[in-house]
């Protein structure tokens, strides 16, 4: 429901926003970092700062503000997150020229707050491939086939935002992109994938700031926190780059897998330059010496092509009508299908009705069912 509701409000910045696939091949000759907020992504800060201008910083939207603090300017963010507290990464913080690429399905908060600071947004979606299938997320599947390709045809392409998959995590989304953009060269900071020195994070998150302004004290030490959250963690110990043993978790180890999987099939290289951590054993490791930086002047070049890329404009008039419409209509068996996303709302519910079509209840879980929809798309028009 959250995904739906998301991709129905962030409709309203679409006309403001840029499809990702225009950053598809743009980026060949190029060196491409990847920053998350694992706990040793401190260590490697200095050199960040040091050589920004020769290398295009793609940050997960948690490490936003931890750069910015130590005076580094990501040239991309990636938010993906549909949850409210993703909003505090962009609070507080000046304009730059920090474009912020977010899934349909992103926060909108987090989007407005981006375009507020005056950054230039990119819209993409999450889709999955299986072999000869693509899924997309629910909600961007209506945007794309019943509003997009129904009003503009064959023209609907130059306003699909474009295709990233993910691995659940933000970086893994980002590394996806950087794959699109066929950067000659990836490196990963920050890529714990584990906690490191028991912590969570990389000190300066919004979480950090949270927890020292709000929970700390001399009898709570910040360590407390780290361990609590540990410790609800299904945890293993493993082996780190230092070869010594170090905690990470199930979802953790299942990020590492997929970034295992997905290296071989990019086809640059990809070095793993995180201070410490778990290996990622497909990725080469290796000193910041031997990572390949490209020229400022490439970058410049590199950057004035992206800002040349004109929003999604044109959209506006079919997204202004789109709202009309569905804040107009009452809830009524019509509904369901004029918008086709109202499907997925109580879905377990009519799974459990398809499976047991005899069921002597099932005319009591239609009408639990009805309750259910009828409910959300209130509330969902009253949001909207």
């Amino acid at each position: 429901p959250i995904w739906i509701e998301n991709t129905l409000r962030n409709l309203k910045f679409f006309p403001q926003a840029r499809p990702v696939s225009s950053l598809f091949t743009q980026a060949r000759g190029l060196s491409a970092a990847i920053i998350s907020t694992g706990p040793s992504l401190r260590e490697s800060l200095p050199w960040l700062k040091e050589n920004q201008n020769r290398v295009i910083l793609f940050a997960a939207d948690s490490a936003f503000q931890v750069l910015m603090s130590v005076g580094i300017t990501p040239h991309f963010v990636f938010t993906l997150d549909s949850q409210v507290h993703t909003l505090n990464h962009f609070l507080g913080l000046p304009s730059s020229d920090t474009y912020v690429i977010a899934d349909l399905v992103a926060n909108p908060l987090a989007v407005r707050a981006a375009l507020q600071q005056n950054r230039q947004i990119f819209f993409s979606f999450t889709a999955k491939y299986d072999d000869v299938t693509r899924q997309v997320t629910p909600g961007c599947d209506f945007v794309e086939n019943h509003l997009l390709r129904t009003l503009y045809g064959s023209k609907a392409i130059g306003f699909i935002p474009g295709d990233i998959q993910s691995g659940g995590s933000v970086a893994t989304s980002i590394f996806d992109l950087v794959r699109q953009m066929e950067f000659s060269n990836v490196a990963f900071f920050g890529q714990d994938l584990a906690y490191t020195n028991f912590e969570i994070h990389t000190p300066g998150t919004h979480h950090t700031k949270i927890w020292l302004s709000a929970k700390i004290n001399r009898f709570f030490p910040l360590e407390n926190i780290n361990y609590q959250i540990i410790q609800k963690r299904h945890t293993l110990f493993m082996k780190s780059k230092k070869n010594k043993p170090i905690y990470s978790d199930y979802i953790l180890s299942l990020y590492r897998h997929w970034f295992e999987e997905a290296i071989p099939l990019f086809s640059g290289k990809v070095y793993d330059l995180t201070a410490d951590g778990l290996p990622i054993t497909s990725a080469m490791r290796a000193s910041y010496k031997d990572f390949p930086l490209h020229k400022t002047s490439d970058q410049q070049q590199f950057l004035e092509k992206v800002k040349k890329i004109t929003p999604m404009q044109e959209s506006n008039e079919m997204i202004q009508h789109f709202f009309q419409t569905l804040t107009r209509e009452k809830f009524s068996s019509a509904t369901m299908e004029k918008f086709p996303f109202m499907e997925n709302i109580g879905r377990k519910l009519a799974i459990k009705m398809e499976r047991n079509p005899h069921h002597p209840d099932r005319e009591k879980w239609q009408q639990e069912l009805n309750v259910i929809r009828e409910k959300y798309w209130n509330a969902l028009i009253r949001k909207l």
